[in-house]
């Protein structure tokens, strides 16, 4: 996440304009509060929600994982 992340950051330095994709219902959350102050004011953040084959992996096991 967070090479991505600087990758984002100095895209704009060269004459681009970053479209980041941000799933709101992750299986898995990753927030890291600190790295909100080095995303580029200039990305556009497009929120959607997915569909992640992980959830499915519950159903199918014998024994309940803990989250």
């Amino acid at each position: 996440m967070q090479r991505w992340l600087k990758f984002v950051k100095y895209l704009p330095e060269f004459g681009f304009q970053p479209h980041v994709y941000i799933p709101e219902n992750p299986t898995y959350p990753l927030i890291d509060e600190k790295l909100l102050n080095e995303v580029s004011a200039d990305a556009i953040i497009v929120k959607k929600k997915i569909f992640e084959p992980y959830g499915l992996a519950s159903v199918f096991q014998k024994r309940k994982q803990k989250k």
